[in-house]
This record gives C-alpha cells, structure tokens and sequence, in this order.
C-alpha cells in the first residue's frame, strides 16, 4: 500500500512539474563529475534490476509511527522555508540536519534528504541538489531499498530535465523504464514514459513525445488500481493538450485520443467525489472543446472545473482555469467578460508565486500575458473616445510592465528578488524629448504603445513572426562580419519594421531619446545600427533598453562628488587571453574623473570586495573576461585569483544600495555572450535589479578590445565633460565617435554595446 501511496504522490507531482519546476545550475564544468558518477551509478542498478520480473517492495521510507516527531518537524521547517529567502532556507534545513539524532537509521535520513529534494528548497544550488541525490540514490541501491531507488530515480529525471540537460533526463526515464517495465507493477515505467514523453515535448521532438505517451497507454492499461490509473491518464492528456495547442494543424489528429482518455477516466470513476480529479477532468475537456472550436461547451467545463477547484481550495488551479476562463470569453467576442477573468488570472498568479519557491513557465505561443495584451488591444479598436483608448491603451502597458517583470523574475529565478523593491518616478512623466517605446510582437503584426509626457500612442506594423525572427537572426549574424556591409539590406528591412511605423511621430514630437522595453526574441538585436537608408539609427536618437520602467530606478545622475572604481586585467592568465588595451583604457578614464584603480594582480576578489565595502562608488567600471551565459547564475567575471559568479558580483554591489547610495553604473567592457546566448540583455538587467546598480553598460559580443577601449574612454569623457547629459546621449555621442572614424565605423565596433536600465 505504501509503495501505490509514494507513486501517486509523484504522479501529483508531475502535474506541478509540467508547469514549473525551474532551478539555476552552476556550470557544466562544476557538476561534471558528479554527473558522470551519477550516470555510472545508475547503469549500476540497471545491470542489478533488468533481469528481474517481479521488484519487490520490501521496505517503506517513512516510519509510520517511530519517526512521526522527526517528519513533523522536517515539515515544519519547510514550511517556514518556503516563505522565506533560499539562503535562510538552507540554513534552516541543514540545521535540521544537525539537531535532529539520525545515527543508525539511515532510511530516516534518506526520508529527510527525500522530503528535502521535494520540496526544492535548495533551487539555488542545483550542485548540492546533484550531490544529494547522488548520496540518496547511493544509500538507497546499497540498502536494497527499492521503493527509494524507484523514487529517486524518477526525481534525478525531473531533476536533469528542469536544468534542460534534456539527453540525461531522458536517458534515465529510459532506464527506469527498462527496469520497470516487466515489473508486476509498471506504475513506474508508465509515469517514466510520460516524463520522456513531456522532456521531448520541451526539445521539439514531437513525434518522440507521441511515441512515449503510446507507450505510456500501454502500461497505463495494465494497471489494476483505478485512482493511479486516473492519474496517469491526466498526466498524459495535460502533455497532448500542450502538444496540440502548440502545433493546431500538424497534430489535429490528436484530438480523439484525447478525448477518448478523458472518457476513460471518467467511465473509472463513475461516482467520484474527488473534487481535484473532478476539476482537472471538466478542465481538460473544456479545453479540448476549445481546441475544437465549440466555445459555449468549453466555458460549461471550464466554469465547473473552476467550481470544484474552489469548493476544495485548489489554490494550484486557480490561475490555469481562470486563464482558459478568459481566452473562451475572448474567442465568443465577449470582451468585458475576458478581461475580467484575465485580471482574476493574473490575481491568482501573483498569489501562487508569492505562496510557493515555483515558479510558472510559458512557451511563446501559450502565453496568458500576450493573449490579454492582444485582447486590450482589440478593446482599443472598438471604443469611440480617445478618453476610453487612453484606458486600455494604459491597461495594456501596465499588463506588459508585469510581464517583465514576470520574465525578469523567472529568469533568474530567485525566489528573493521580488523583495528588491525599487524606489520609482513616475514612469509616465519624463523629458518631452523621450519616447518610451513598448514593442509588441503579435502573431500576425508588432504592435507598439508609445507613453510620451502622460499619454499614449499605438501603432502596428503587419508582419508575420517567424520571418521577423529570420531576418533578426540573419541580421545579428551578418554584422559580426566586420569585413562587409552585407547586413545593410536586412537593417533597413528592421527598420521598416521596427522604427518605421511611428517615425514621423518622433518627428513631430521632436524626441531625441528612445528608451525600448522590448519583448522576447528583440532583447538582444543591435538596434543602433538599423538603417533608414540614409542614417543609423543612433545618428538620429540615443537608444538605451529597460527590463521594465517599474523595474528600474530612474533618478537623474548627480556627478558632483561622484568617485569611480576601475577595474582590470590586460595579462592572459588561467587559459585567457591578453586584453592589451585595459592599461590604456583605465588610465584615460583616470585622466577624466576621480578614479580609484585596481588592476591585474591587485584586482583579486578579496580587494574588490574590500573596496565595494569601504567606499561609497557611484561608478564601478570592469575591464576583464567575463562570460554571460544562457542561465544567470553561469555568467561569471574573472578576477586574478578566480572567477567570481554573477551572484557573487550582485552580493558586493548590493551593499551601496542599503546605504542610501546605489552605484550609478555598472560597465562590463570586455564580456562575451554564448554563441547561442539570447538572453544578454536579460542577464545585465538581472545584475542590475539584484544588486540595486542604476544601470549596467554592456555588449551583445566581444570585440576588439582597442575598439572597446576607444568607445568607453569617449562616454565617460561626454558623461564627465558635460556634466548633465544623460547616459544614453554620452553613449549615442561616443558611438558617433567611432562611426565618423575610418578604422571602427562598421557597427560591428559599436553597435554591440547596450545601456540597460536607467538612461538619465
């Protein structure tokens, strides 16, 4: 009985795990040890359990009885964990470690180091989470404990799957399958099969998802028991429902066999008075209704899922049906409706991510966020005063402003950051010369809300999606060819599409200043150097990019005693190259303004970390490799005795924002991106919104570091010489520096660099 109790418990959880389920990893090269060893352990078990026909299920984890008081507490302090930040929940639980007796009853501490995994409260550190599975799995095989091993096994899947080392995970669903699947008891094997089935959806392998969640159904049949049968079936519709959605027309023919496993689980359960099965089976009905176009039966079954969910507070399912809620009231035309069960959603949403350490994901086509800004948008169309536009128009920035900050936040995932709070202006009344411009990508056109001294403006532009995203990844390509103007066709070509639309807005309101808040795939395009045919674009306006108004501190710079800390190596160390330029660099900056340097073997991490904590610095100036990586907490920054983590950096910077004075500017002048890396822009906002920095001046790749130190010494000579100009005008003035130059005036050399955050 134990041992159906553990598998339905996880086969919940796979319902959580589908939607969230995010961690940071530490790089590769850090875990890469205990991966292999992982690895090699697991082939271990395989050899011992695959001959085997029948898995015994000799031993429960938990004591019923003898271990209550033990489990209590353990829950206890997860409790308290999960509303606090990650740092004192790891504290907290390796207390728990240390007070709580486990010396010789070692399937109690593998209980505890279970409940721990569970319960993710070590999301910051998925290389101790790595470590702690291993030692569980170990104990666990060494014990002959085979409802652990099945259990772990199925966790280090999850695991490896939410850090999107996808070949691993699916590697070890495939071996549980093995295992299991001859076993008397093929729960495991089916809920493997459905964990290979939702991995592959996640890569883009849809016919491999298809083909395990067949296999799946297969197992699934020979299952006696009706509740884990019922929920397996579940699982399985939610990954065909996501399948579908995502891909309408190829994977049409999808549609019956959903239907008939939903009409199977409920024949199961005739009289059921499960109020959590009841909902997800009306709500996965009224959305496969939905899919099929009959809208009025969809909303019927969607409002009873929301109905049971409600009677048995299913806090989990009150944003997901309320959301469908909305996207039916939206396809009958009924807009007021819509939009009120879209605010209910994101009500629900905000609560969820307050009350848990998950967090919600969305794909770009399943998007709660985009769906309701279209809805607004159509809204907008159909009212008859400019008093009622303003409304929705206002309404519809407002939604995208918590939509980055929703994507800021689930980017670094930190279940701490939403308590940096930051200081904010009134983000509708700026220079009348600055245009805040929201870009919008829709499926079928972009749509742009541009906010202008308190009121806003919208425009579109027909295009479809897939194409812009070609020509911006031709565009990002072709410019790093330094050698050719080939990328000019396909800058003016994103110029008509991204600046083109409202231009003679700019015009007429005499803006010198555009400050994007861009969405998605647009964070990280060189936007400088699009092309009108005649000019670049900074040749006409100052560019600089936001994370989102309400995330950023947008405070004028007071240059008056302000200090600067430059930072540096030029020699090659530790497999890095030299950066021959970073001597020249910093010393022109000293030249400019007050400057305190630490270069080379001075600039260790103990010094720096010394100086942040002695001094009060408006500006913190870095010449040295760096790597920003596709995850935030890979990104890291050398110094000449390590490598400090990005984390690392955020934690020293932090302090000045406690003492009333935050640092003005970050500048990381010789960073690079992964080749592959699309969240550059994301990760310096990131820096900048954990450690309280103002802004953060950084590139979309490496370059020439002659070049780079050319730019960098003719902002801070603008910024410093000029005394009110804004960041973003000293930076636009340096970049026309160097386009006038014979030498650097392919954007190549220039367009690279990024100001992020606060462009006053």
């Amino acid at each position: 009985m134990s041992s159906c109790k553990s598998l339905v418990l996880a086969v919940k959880l796979c319902f959580v795990y589908g939607l969230f389920f995010n961690l940071n990893a530490t790089p590769l090269d850090v875990r890469a040890y205990t991966s292999s060893q992982m690895l090699k352990l697991i082939s271990s078990i395989e050899v011992t359990y695959i001959n085997r026909t029948k898995i015994p299920h000799k031993h429960q984890i938990i004591s019923d009885h003898e271990n209550q008081e033990i489990v209590r507490q353990l829950n206890k302090l997860i409790a308290q964990s999960l509303g606090e930040c990650q740092n004192q929940s790891k504290k907290l639980l390796e207390r728990l470690f240390a007070e709580i007796s486990i010396s010789g009853k070692p399937e109690i501490e593998l209980s505890l180091k279970s409940n721990l995994i569970k319960n993710l409260v070590y999301n910051d550190d998925p290389n101790s989470l790595e470590q702690i599975l291993y030692d569980c799995l170990l104990v666990a095989h060494e014990g002959k404990n085979t409802q652990a091993t099945l259990i772990l096994l199925i966790s280090i899947g999850n695991f490896y799957s939410s850090i999107k080392e996808y070949t691993t995970a699916i590697t070890i669903y495939k071996t549980i399958n093995r295992i299991y699947a001859g076993a008397a008891n093929r729960d495991a094997a089916s809920y493997a099969n459905i964990n290979c089935a939702r991995t592959y959806k996640e890569t883009g392998n849809l016919d491999q998802s298809v083909f395990h969640l067949k296999q799946a159904k297969h197992l699934i049949d020979s299952i006696a028991r009706i509740d884990t049968k019922s929920l397996l079936n579940l699982a399985s519709v939610d990954i065909y429902l996501d399948l579908i959605t995502a891909h309408p027309d190829k994977l049409k023919h999808l549609k019956p066999v959903v239907f008939d496993l939903i009409e199977q689980t409920q024949r199961l359960n005739p009289n059921a008075n499960d109020a959590e099965l009841n909902s997800y089976l009306n709500g996965y009905l009224g959305k496969l209704y939905e899919l099929n176009n009959q809208f009025e039966s969809a909303l019927i079954l969607t409002q009873k899922a929301w109905y049971y969910a409600q009677n048995d507070d299913l806090t989990d399912l009150y944003f997901p049906w309320q959301w469908q809620i909305g996207r039916i009231y939206s396809r009958l035309n009924d807009f007021e409706l819509a939009i009120h069960a879209y605010d209910s959603a994101l009500y629900h949403l905000d609560a969820f991510n307050q009350q848990s350490s998950q967090h919600y994901s969305f794909t770009e086509k399943i998007n709660p966020f985009s769906e309701f800004t279209d809805l607004l948008l159509a809204k907008s169309d159909i009212v008859k005063n400019d008093t009622e536009k303003q409304y929705y128009y206002k309404k519809a920035r407002d939604l995208i402003e918590k939509k980055k900050s929703f994507d800021l936040k689930n980017f670094l995932q930190d279940s701490c950051s939403s308590q940096n709070k930051h200081d904010t202006v009134d983000i509708d009344h700026y220079s009348p010369r600055t245009a805040i411009i929201y870009i919008i990508p829709v499926t079928d056109r972009i749509e742009f809300i541009i906010s202008n001294q308190g009121q806003f403006y919208r425009f579109s532009k027909p295009v479809k999606i897939n194409d812009l995203v070609q020509k911006i990844n031709v565009f990002k390509r072709l410019i790093k060819k330094r050698t050719t103007f080939q990328f000019i066709t396909v800058a003016k070509h994103l110029y008509n599409l991204l600046v083109q639309p409202y231009e003679k807005f700019l015009v007429q309101k005499d803006i010198d200043t555009l400050v994007l808040i861009p969405d998605n795939f647009l964070h990280d395009i060189p936007l400088a150097a699009l092309h009108n045919g005649t000019d670049f674009l900074i040749n006409n306006f100052a560019v600089a990019l936001s994370p989102g108004l309400t995330l950023t501190k947008n405070q004028q710079v007071d240059l008056k005693q302000s200090k600067l800390l430059a930072c540096g190596i030029s020699e090659g160390i530790r497999g890095f190259s030299s950066l021959h330029y970073v001597p020249f660099e910093i010393q022109s900056i000293e030249a400019i303004t007050n400057c305190r340097k630490i270069i080379n073997n001075e600039f260790t991490y103990n010094k720096f970390a010394d100086e942040l904590l002695h001094h009060n610095y408006s500006f913190v100036h870095i010449a040295s490799h760096g790597f920003l990586a596709e995850r935030h907490s890979d990104s890291y920054l050398l110094t000449w005795n390590n490598k400090i983590s990005v984390k690392q950096l955020e934690s020293l910077l932090k302090p000045n924002e406690f003492r009333g004075v935050p640092i003005e500017l970050l500048t990381l002048s010789a960073c690079q991106s992964a080749s592959s890396n699309s969240n550059t822009a994301l990760g310096l906002a990131g820096i900048a919104y954990n450690s309280g920095v103002k802004s953060v001046i950084g590139t979309l790749w490496f370059i020439n570091d002659q070049a780079s130190s050319e730019l960098i010494t003719k902002f801070y000579n603008n910024l410093f010489s000029h005394k009110t100009i804004s960041k973003a005008k000293a930076l636009q003035n340096a970049q026309i520096e160097l386009i006038n130059t014979k030498q650097y005036r392919h954007p190549y050399y220039w367009s690279s660099f990024l100001i992020i955050g606060n462009w006053l």
